[in-house]
């Protein structure tokens, strides 16, 4: 149990100083009560949620609740679409969020360098999250390379939006898919924060 709550650990830590944000993890796979590993603890050092976070199992209740939902993997995606098909537009893996704010950035700069007036991007959270699921389209495929510690398989080649989880592989592995975790964390907070009013 090391992706989701580091994401929330860094989401929460970032977001939470201008904004009052309030966040939740939970697992598709997660065994409720579970501690969180030992390497995001580490990580995270003297932060009360490495101390206190225990795990609980994803429901379509958490999900209908939510604004934004975030996941490691395209297939948790695809099992928060099952639980809950109306949560589709404000689900999103978190490299596939982050790599939308890029777009959305980037197509805002063209559209002003043509000397089109734009408005502030949003007012509120939901809009950011509408923004991010209207900019679907405009983001360029990701080319995937291939991560050092993965295995070779088709579906692996393909999924560009999966942080991958290295917790079983070694610890190189699981230090490299944290690092992707917070530079993508990174890049999707400091969006949020620059866009919320």
């Amino acid at each position: 149990m090391c992706r989701s709550p580091f994401a929330h650990a860094l989401l929460a830590e970032q977001l939470n100083r201008n904004h009052t944000i309030q966040l939740r993890s939970a697992g598709t796979r997660a065994t409720a009560g579970q501690h969180i590993c030992p390497v995001v603890a580490t990580e995270l050092g003297d932060n009360e949620f490495a101390q206190t976070h225990v795990a609980r199992p994803l429901s379509a209740k958490l999900i209908e609740g939510a604004d934004l939902i975030l996941t490691a993997e395209l297939k948790q995606r695809a099992s928060v679409a099952r639980l809950s098909p109306a949560a589709r537009s404000r689900t999103f893996t978190l490299i596939e969020a982050a790599t939308l704010t890029e777009a959305i950035d980037s197509s805002r700069r063209e559209r002003i360098g043509a000397g089109i007036a734009l408005p502030s991007l949003g007012e509120s959270f939901e809009e950011l999250v509408a923004r991010l699921d209207g900019a679907r389209g405009l983001a360029h495929p990701i080319e995937r390379k291939h991560r050092w510690f993965e295995r070779r398989t088709k579906e692996s080649a393909a999924d560009a939006l999966t942080i991958p989880d290295g917790h079983n592989v070694n610890a190189r592995a699981h230090k490299s898919a944290l690092g992707v975790v917070s530079a993508s964390s990174d890049q999707l907070a400091n969006w949020l924060r620059a866009n919320l009013a």
